[in-house]
């Protein structure tokens, strides 16, 4: 379940309800350590052990998936594996697939290559270091990988049985834990002229503090989202007495430049150029403007084109944070949503289309159904979708179209929707009822729900 590894491609098999895939990153790294050896034979024995040795350790997590009812995917990449499934119930069930890994390491292939290696009194030079890698690769990594490390089996397991002990301060406990274990493992493995394994232990220093900062900083990054709902509601003087407290609280992680940025924010909800300049004037040296809010700060400004630029480029790093509408809001007092509706519609990212839909659900919710109707129906004809085409429907209403909304309805209709429910009770709707093809179009969404 643990690995180091960057993502690839690769050949992938099937074996019941168990898939697997072999990717080149893993053949590399395992071959570049093999060449340590010096030796051809050394390389090759080593790129076999530990192929045999990781791919044992997975199927150990696969069978523990299997066993609870869930299908399972390995993936062979870098130097380790990864098994993901579904494990649903007692935490328990997550502890046993964590160590299902490492013991079958160590029971099926760790000891028994161990057992075999002391018992030949003469063997080709080949099979003597296989059998040695093995013990190496299957049995000291199983060990291992049983120590309380971020995103090893152990480290999954001493989070599960600390939170059964001590709730969510696991959260917090589990890094500590794990940051305490990769130094001093670190230290040990100097001690003992291991520069490698020394090494290996570093890496987990970031990761475990990683963690611990995201731990430590999540009641703030609930506390900077509530914040933003508040802004979205007009809640101004709610909002501004929260971010100044949060100010004053001391928190690290990137949650201090989304804290850092709440007055800049605030500023833009009231569309006042002038306090946007003055809270920017406030902010630390230290802290990167995130693109939403310079895309909001250029449209507030009134610098139209910096503001569709830069609003591109935030909806395809991150279109769901900072979250909050207000970007959305700015876009459309400054006229630029047809510019910005352009540039996602010809950008070449993945995420286009959740862009635009964001986009039109933003606006929706901020009243400007005019622009959110024109940002769906290029959604719409970018990949057709029922869900679009509904939302079309609802602004379309809202916005006087009674017309334009019937067609959109149907529409969607047409492309699956079939939420008869929420159709018939959407207030957003409500002006449609009265349409004469209302209950034709509602028929076709399916049964009448029970009662």
């Amino acid at each position: 379940m643990a690995g180091l590894g960057f993502a690839s491609t690769g050949p992938r098999v099937r074996l019941g309800r168990v898939g697997i895939t072999l990717e080149p990153s893993f053949l590399v790294i395992s071959a570049a350590i093999g060449l340590l050896s010096g030796t051809l034979e050394g390389l090759v024995a080593w790129v076999v052990a530990v192929f045999v040795s990781v791919l044992v350790h997975e199927l150990g997590h696969a069978a523990a998936f299997l066993a609870m009812g869930s299908d399972a995917e390995i993936r062979l990449y870098a130097l380790g594996g990864l098994t993901s499934g579904r494990v649903s119930g007692s935490r328990w069930r997550s502890v046993i697939v964590s160590l299902a890994g490492p013991v079958a390491g160590i029971l099926l292939l760790g000891l028994p290559a161990w057992a075999i290696r002391d018992s030949l009194t003469t063997a080709p030079s080949f099979t003597e270091l296989l059998l040695d890698y093995i013990v190496w690769a299957s049995l000291g990594w199983s060990l291992l990988n049983l120590l309380p490390l971020q995103h090893l089996d152990g480290g999954h397991i001493a989070a599960s049985l600390l939170e059964f002990a001590v709730g969510d301060r696991a959260k917090v406990i589990a890094p500590v834990l794990s940051l305490i274990t990769a130094g001093v493992g670190a230290v040990v493995a100097l001690a003992l002229r291991q520069p490698f394994l020394a090494l290996y232990a570093f890496f987990f220093v970031p990761l475990s503090y990683s963690a611990l900062t995201a731990a430590t900083s999540a009641p703030a990054k609930k506390e900077v989202y509530d914040i933003h709902r508040a802004l979205d509601d007009g809640r101004l003087a709610e909002a501004t007495a929260r971010a100044d407290r949060l100010a004053s609280t001391r928190v690290r992680g990137p949650v201090r430049s989304d804290i850092a940025e709440l007055p800049v924010w605030i500023a833009v909800r009231r569309g006042d150029g002038a306090a946007v300049e003055a809270a920017l004037a406030t902010l630390p040296t230290d802290i990167a403007l995130s693109p939403y809010l310079r895309a909001a700060i250029a449209a507030v400004n009134d610098r139209r084109d910096e503001a569709i630029d830069v609003a591109a480029q935030a909806y395809e790093t991150d279109p769901n944070w900072p979250p909050n509408r207000q970007l959305a809001r700015a876009l459309a007092d400054a006229g630029a949503v047809p510019g910005l509706v352009g540039a996602l519609a010809g950008a070449g990212f993945d995420g286009r289309l959740t862009a635009l839909e964001r986009l039109q659900s933003d606006l929706h919710h901020e009243r400007r159904y005019e622009d959110a109707v024109a940002v769906g129906r290029r959604a719409l004809a970018l990949e057709p979708s029922g869900h679009v085409a509904y939302n079309i429907a609802c602004s379309a209403a809202l916005a006087g179209d009674r017309e334009g909304a019937v067609d959109a309805l149907r529409r969607a209709v047409a492309l699956g929707f079939d939420d008869r429910s929420l159709a018939a009770t959407d207030e957003d709707l409500a002006g449609l009822q009265s349409h004469a093809e209302w209950a034709e179009i509602i028929d076709k969404m399916g049964p009448q729900p029970d009662r």
